[in-house]
Order: structure tokens, then C-alpha cells, then sequence
């Protein structure tokens, strides 16, 4: 495995669980939609760096955090 791409993944992962965790403080279905897509675009990223290293789990754990993810996007729109 690449030490490069596992880091890059755990970076991108960690951005998305810190923004994750910062949703709670926002009410406003705007903003909270923003936060929303700043998840989505830092799970994407490690989706990305995942199928790079060929690492079925990650992938997995990517999935379903934006599946997720989008169930609350159609619950905030």
C-alpha cells in the first residue's frame, strides 16, 4: 500500500468526521446543507484515494457514510 495515498485517505477521512461533528451546532437548514456538501466533497476525495489503493474497506466505510450523507441532504432540501 502507499504510504502517500493512505495518508492523503486519512486526511480527507478526518476532515469529513471533523466537519461531521461540527454539524450539530448549526440549525439553519442552509448552512446545515453547506456543511452537508463540505462532507461530502472531503468523502469523495478519500472515496478517491480509496479505489487509487485498491482497499475494499475504505471504500466501503466511504459508501456508507454518503449514503448517509445523502439521506440527510433530501431531508434538508
Amino acid at each position: 500500500m502507499h504510504a502517500t495515498k493512505l495518508e492523503s485517505f486519512n486526511i480527507w477521512i478526518s476532515y469529513a468526521l471533523s466537519d461531521l461533528a461540527r454539524l450539530a451546532d448549526r440549525d439553519a437548514p442552509m448552512a446545515r446543507g453547506i456543511g452537508l456538501d463540505m462532507v461530502m466533497a472531503s468523502l469523495r476525495h478519500a472515496l478517491r484515494r480509496a479505489n487509487e489503493m485498491r482497499d475494499a474497506a475504505r471504500k466501503a466505510l466511504c459508501f456508507r457514510l454518503m449514503n448517509r450523507l445523502r439521506a440527510e441532504l433530501r431531508r434538508a432540501s
